[in-house]
């Protein structure tokens, strides 16, 4: 896992939300030569990356669903999954700084549909620097 400002994330009301665990079971043999789970936080314009609880609790749901499928964690990807693990998604969500501002433009359903698990077969891929549904 790592961080980096190599992908500029939308602004919140934009997302795109998936649920991860089943995104990783169909990303599996796509991602098994490939590097690592990414973990980039978001910018407002042009300055520092803010963390992002979200991305942090995506990138570790990911780790658990490939762990379970038998893959091997950095160190790094398995603080991820244990943070996922020991944590109320759906309240983190609600309660982070993304949450609040979606909530605060009226967009409280985008954090509701946020946090469900296996509900979606498409994983992001970022291809030249967009992410795109796969």
């Amino acid at each position: 896992m790592c961080s980096s400002a190599a992908c500029a994330t939308p602004p919140p009301s934009r997302r795109r939300r998936t649920s991860w665990r089943t995104a990783a079971r169909s990303a599996s043999s796509r991602a098994a030569n490939a590097g690592g789970v990414n973990l980039f936080g978001e910018s407002q314009g042009s300055g520092p990356l803010r963390p992002c609880i979200e991305d942090q609790l995506g990138a570790g749901a990911v780790v658990t669903a490939l762990l379970r499928l038998g893959r091997a964690a950095s160190a790094e990807a398995a603080l991820a999954a244990a943070a996922y693990q020991a944590t109320d998604v759906a309240a983190a969500l609600r309660n982070c700084s993304s949450g609040r501002e979606l909530a605060a433009t009226g967009h409280e359903n985008d954090v509701t549909l946020a946090a469900p698990v296996d509900v979606s077969e498409t994983a992001p891929v970022l291809v030249d620097g967009i992410l795109e549904g796969r």
